[in-house]
């Protein structure tokens, strides 16, 4: 299984995808480009590229596990990654 991951994480990473490659990622809020998150100013338009980069922009837009950070549907009850519990949607805050 874990061969397998790590085939799959890189094959995600080959084609642009995945969690590592959103962590190393920003949007610029300008002009929209994708820039690597260790630059300060885009590369088109020379605009101060925000801090936050794709992986944090996508959980704040979904729920995740608290204990391991994986991104989790609205029906799950469980993480399938670490099986922590999760809490009832009505626990949850509205984003």
């Amino acid at each position: 299984m874990k061969k397998r991951n790590a085939n799959r994480k890189k094959s995600l990473s080959y084609f642009g995808f995945g969690t590592d490659i959103m962590k190393h990622s920003v949007v610029c809020s300008e002009c929209n480009s994708l820039e690597p998150s260790n630059r300060m100013y885009c590369s088109k338009c020379n605009s101060k590229l925000p801090k936050s980069n794709l992986h944090d922009l996508y959980k704040s837009y979904h729920i995740s596990c608290e204990k391991c950070g994986t991104v989790l549907s609205n029906s799950m009850h469980y993480c399938p990654h670490c099986g922590n519990r999760v809490k009832a949607s009505s626990e949850l805050c509205a984003l």
